[in-house]
């Protein structure tokens, strides 16, 4: 076993077991975080109050280590705040990209240059996407760009040096684990942090005891697309193409959770051949090969653009914005834009 499937397997568990002697650790993570956080806000609220040039700023992220979903609700959240005639911009930090400027995310741009999942997005939806590793900087060159009406930040719920008008929290499907902080447990911060954020989507069996008001996640998978010439198939027509040949399928997955897109596969009723990868993993050429069927995520498709000679399909997962929670969040949006 590594270390990291270690540290994952008691992390999740009941209690820490063996973890338990980490205890200082955890503690001296939960103090130097909090200094930070206090100090990072005394800063950002002064350079507030030099700045009068503000947009409404909303956090999609998460209190836990690991993939939680939030790729795929801000995509949701982005096109539905676009049917209602939002412009909306898009910053991220762009983790595993090769670059480190303030870049505006093109039809042309590279997953190395701005990331894979800023890339998912702007393909996705086709909204103002910046990623900076300050995401400051990005958020000052949407405000100079001067198209957008509001901002949401992909991910940056810790990234305090960053003024934010609503917080919304994803709790993945594991939930918060053991409940301890890092290095004893999966959280950046204490489960109380979700009291303070405005809206929490619970991915996970567990309920949540949480004051703030809590909605489930809902996502189902949609479509097969071809990661080439963008066709589309239904889950139940399937990829299969009228040749007639039998199909080997091998299926990469490079997320935090790879077993979570194996098992949907499985659920389809596909046999093929799982290839795990590390999260944010970058493919080769020589990793497609001609004669194989290859299925991947939404978050690896972007990078498998360039092999254009392989057969690479990719799952559409689509998440579910319910009424209740849009009316609520667009009412706190409103009464954002009347403030600023």
């Amino acid at each position: 076993m590594s270390l990291a499937a270690f540290f994952e397997k008691h992390w999740y568990a009941e209690s820490p077991g063996p973890l338990s002697c980490l205890y200082p650790l955890e503690l001296l993570f939960k103090q130097l975080s909090s200094k930070r956080r206090e100090k990072l806000l005394a800063q950002h609220h002064k350079l507030n109050e030099q700045s009068n040039k503000r947009l409404p700023l909303v956090v999609v992220g998460n209190i836990s280590v690991g993939g939680t979903g939030k790729t795929p609700f801000i995509i949701a959240l982005v096109r539905r705040l676009q049917q209602q005639n939002y412009k909306v911009a898009v910053v991220s930090r762009g983790y595993g990209r090769d670059t480190e400027d303030c870049l505006k995310v093109e039809a042309e741009s590279k997953a190395e240059e701005v990331g894979d999942e800023p890339l998912e997005v702007f393909l996705a939806t086709a909204c103002e996407l910046w990623v900076a590793a300050e995401r400051n900087k990005a958020v000052a060159a949407v405000i100079a760009h001067g198209d957008a009406d509001v901002i949401l930040s992909d991910d940056g719920l810790q990234h305090y040096a960053m003024a934010r008008d609503i917080e919304i929290a994803i709790v993945g499907s594991q939930g918060l684990g053991n409940g301890h902080l890092l290095p004893v447990g999966p959280l950046r911060e204490p489960a109380s942090r979700l009291d303070s954020v405005d809206f929490v989507f619970n991915r996970s069996a567990k309920a949540l005891h949480t004051t703030t008001p809590s909605y489930a996640y809902q996502s189902h998978l949609a479509s097969w697309v071809h990661v080439h010439t963008a066709e589309r198939r239904s889950l139940a027509e399937g990829i299969d193409s009228d040749d007639g040949r039998e199909h080997n399928y091998i299926a990469y997955a490079g997320i935090a959770q790879p077993e979570r897109f194996f098992s949907e596969l499985t659920a389809l009723g596909l046999q093929f051949e799982a290839r795990p990868k590390a999260d944010h993993y970058r493919y080769k050429a020589c990793e497609f090969t001609a004669g194989s069927t290859y299925i991947v995520t939404a978050k690896d498709a972007v990078k498998c653009r360039e092999f254009s000679e392989a057969d690479i399909w990719y799952l559409e997962l689509q998440v579910e914005l319910s009424d209740a929670f849009y009316n609520a969040f667009t009412d706190k949006l409103s009464a954002l834009n009347h403030e600023i």
